[in-house]
């Protein structure tokens, strides 16, 4: 009977935190409606945002981990060739950045210029 009642409990907190946590971003933006309007991205769809969420992001990541170690293989070559920014901006950052700084939902970065 105390493992349904944990059982039970556990799973009360795993929807009750789900659902926070789902409700944050409609909450931002409740309480930025208030201020000043700023240009936002259009939204991405409920599926786009789900796909990222749970394939592109943790792939971005490990593009990124991949990256690195990449990097620090080839230093010794970059290193006499002057290349290393360069190895490092398409190495790193750029996977970096699709996976960091990009809106949830978007194939690309949202630059300020776009």
């Amino acid at each position: 009977m105390n493992v349904t009642r944990k059982t039970t409990l556990i799973r009360l907190l795993g929807i009750t935190v789900t659902v926070a946590v789902l409700h944050l971003p409609g909450v931002a933006r409740m309480a930025q409606a208030g201020g000043e309007p700023e240009l936002q991205p259009p939204q991405g769809s409920r599926q786009d945002m789900i796909g990222d969420l749970v394939l592109q992001r943790p792939f971005g990541l490990a593009n990124t981990v991949v990256g690195i170690g990449t990097w620090i293989v080839s230093l010794p070559f970059t290193v006499f060739s002057g290349s290393t920014g360069d190895a490092g901006s398409k190495l790193i950052a750029e996977p970096g950045a699709h996976t960091f700084t990009r809106p949830l939902g978007y194939p690309a970065p949202v630059r300020p210029d776009n």
